[in-house]
């Protein structure tokens, strides 16, 4: 079974306020459709809009990050995970696990 990719890049840089300090962020994004699918320029357009949107999202998230350890010395600060977010990590974890497993 043939499976085509799709991949979505985004990155940036900002000034921070600071002299000569630019925060940067880079993020990027794979979607995955079966042959049959990529037939299909509706299907195609679909997931590569869905891609576009999230990558959009993390990308901004990334770059607010980024440039709030910069002002704020927090570059070293480590956050700590919710309990769902970490329950969520451990599902998307063993999901991309099983996808790398089955391909092989």
């Amino acid at each position: 079974m043939e499976i085509i990719e799709i991949s979505v890049t985004l990155g940036g840089s900002t000034p921070t306020g600071k002299n000569y300090q630019n925060a940067r962020a880079d993020v990027k994004q794979t979607g995955r459709l079966h042959a049959e699918e990529a037939v299909s320029s509706v299907a195609v357009m679909q997931t590569f809009r869905a891609l576009r949107k999230r990558t959009k999202v993390m990308f901004k998230e990334a770059m607010e990050d980024a440039t709030d350890a910069l002002l704020n010395g927090d570059a070293e600060k480590k956050e700590a995970l919710s309990n769902e977010e970490a329950a969520l990590l451990k599902k998307l974890q063993a999901k991309a696990d099983e996808e790398d497993n089955g391909e092989t």
